[in-house]
């Protein structure tokens, strides 16, 4: 998965990189003006990416603190709810006696 995330982004960063840098395919080798707006694009879309992963980074472990509160949460309402069925089986039960 880490992989194919890896070269979505790089395949994404390629389309806009050469959309936005590219302007003449006549030729085999980028002008030198192609090749530093290539070098600058990319270089902004990796400092980019590390700055969202920095973030992540800082974000997730709430992110996960979060999520493991609420499917405890809810594994708390399953157990309650099938103690109330459990509950309200027996009561006809011992009703009859």
């Amino acid at each position: 998965k880490r992989f194919r995330d890896f070269l979505m982004i790089y395949n994404r960063m390629t389309e806009v990189c050469f959309k936005e840098c590219v302007n003449n395919l006549n030729y085999r080798e980028l002008t030198s003006q192609e090749s530093s707006c290539v070098e600058h694009c990319v270089g902004k879309s990796i400092n980019v990416n590390h700055r969202m992963m920095a973030i992540y980074m800082e974000v997730q472990p709430e992110m996960m603190k979060h999520a493991l509160e609420a499917q405890q949460q809810q594994q708390q309402q399953q157990e309650q709810q099938q103690q109330e069925q459990q509950q309200q089986k027996q009561q006809p039960v011992e009703a009859q006696s």
